[in-house]
């Protein structure tokens, strides 16, 4: 589309959730497409860099030092007047002062603006997109969950921020419908789209086989069911540990897949620390309920940091995906594969709605094993059915994608162009 350089800023992803990571390789390759020539940065981060790197992203050098980030920040500022107004946001006037002047702003937060957040995420998203309108750099909100937006402050920045975009995207009809509450509807810049990782490029299906190979699940022709627990949704959920009511209801489930119906299970994580930085992640809670499957033998763990396309190649393999992960259903639906979910919020029945699995959502609010393991069945029973749903719906959901992508490219070039102008 042009030759001329393009800066872009990815932000609101990283590479722990898988999902994000997904999102951000998405818009890496999908841009480099049509937009020739241009580089891909992500706000400083130290725990992040190194893998940064090693996809193709730039990333400015972030000291240590308090001290030499104040210098640094403070020559910024002699260069850069533009960036007083944002002083008293230390962490972003920083992060911003540290990149080179930018052709786009794109926010893949995935879910930022809604009253679940609080205030603060709200604001800094606001924040972001005030500083590039300033700027005339287009700012892009590409398909996310939105909503609900009950308290004020919080309505206040997500309309904010709106305003200020090239493009708004909801993903899905409820959050359209929370944006539209906000905004009005029928605004030029506010675009409903599926999510961007239905277009994400996984690794290959003969990566998906040797990766079961390495948990020694290859050769038989039993079936393979794939579960993705969520750390969010066990901290909702009563209990800790081995008593935490969520895990306990994933153990009685994971359990039944084994005796009513001779599966072999593979419990895998969607979030997970970056080597070198260990935080608490989704592998905590795959480690714990292992521990409540007494069949050893027909239960693996993947407890490897993975790269996103593995774990995409992964669940193209098995038979029957559970997951509490949002991207772990888009990893399994973009390759025909059934699902089910348990839940915390709107954007899991919405997901499923198109592909006629809502029924098959749980909330985490709702846990009776019993009542989940009889929906699961239904599910299990109907995955023929299911499958060729899913294949049907997907052409027209990737094409929606493909469209965003050619719009959001468009946008950019022609505010270059004016700019230069």
């Amino acid at each position: 589309m042009s030759h001329r350089a393009f800066n872009i800023l990815i932000s609101g992803a990283g590479f722990e959730n898988k999902g994000a990571e997904a999102m951000l390789r998405t818009v890496q390759q999908q841009l480099a497409r049509r937009i020739p020539d241009s580089t891909f940065w992500l706000e400083p981060s130290r725990v992040r860099q190194s893998v940064a790197f090693q996809y193709g992203y730039d990333m400015p050098y972030s000291p240590e030092s308090a001290i030499r980030r104040s210098a640094k920040l403070l020559r910024s500022l002699i260069r850069n007047p533009g960036l007083l107004p944002l002083l008293r946001f230390e962490k972003i006037a920083w992060s911003l002062s540290q990149l080179p002047a930018l052709n786009a702003f794109i926010d893949i937060s995935g879910f930022s603006f809604s009253d679940e957040w609080g205030v603060e995420r709200a604001r800094k998203r606001s924040i972001y997109s005030a500083y590039f309108s300033r700027n005339r750099a287009p700012v892009f909100f590409l398909p996310q969950a939105w909503g609900p937006f009950d308290n004020p402050k919080v309505a206040h920045f997500t309309r904010r921020a709106i305003s200020q975009a090239r493009l708004a995207c909801p993903r899905d009809p409820q959050s359209l419908a929370y944006v539209e509450g906000l905004v009005g509807k029928s605004r030029d810049n506010v675009l409903l789209c599926p999510d961007i990782a239905f277009l994400f490029e996984g690794a290959a299906p003969d990566v998906g086989r040797a990766l079961l190979a390495g948990l020694g699940l290859a050769g038989e022709r039993r079936p393979l069911v794939g579960i993705v627990p969520n750390l969010r949704v066990y901290e909702r959920a009563e209990g800790k540990g081995l008593a935490n009511a969520y895990l306990r209801a994933l153990g009685a489930v994971a359990r039944r897949f084994i005796e009513n119906l001779g599966a072999r299970l593979v419990l895998a994580p969607n979030d997970e620390s970056v080597p070198g930085a260990p935080v608490l992640d989704d592998r905590y809670l795959c480690s714990l309920l292992e521990l409540l499957i007494d069949d050893k033998a027909n239960c693996r763990v993947v407890r490897d940091y993975w790269p996103a396309e593995n774990f995409k190649a992964l669940w193209g393999q098995v038979d029957f995906l559970l997951s509490s992960r949002f991207h772990g259903l888009v990893f399994a639906l973009s390759q025909g594969v059934p699902v089910a979910a348990i839940g915390w919020s709107h954007k899991y029945v919405e997901l499923l709605k198109p592909f006629g699995l809502s029924e098959f959502v749980f909330d985490h609010g709702k846990l009776d094993s019993d009542a989940i393991w009889a929906a699961l069945e239904q599910a299990w029973n109907r995955r023929s059915e299911s499958r060729a749903a899913i294949q049907e719906r997907l052409p027209a959901i990737r094409s929606s994608v493909e469209r965003l992508f050619d719009l959001v490219a468009e946008k950019i070039v022609r505010a270059e162009a004016k700019r230069a102008s």
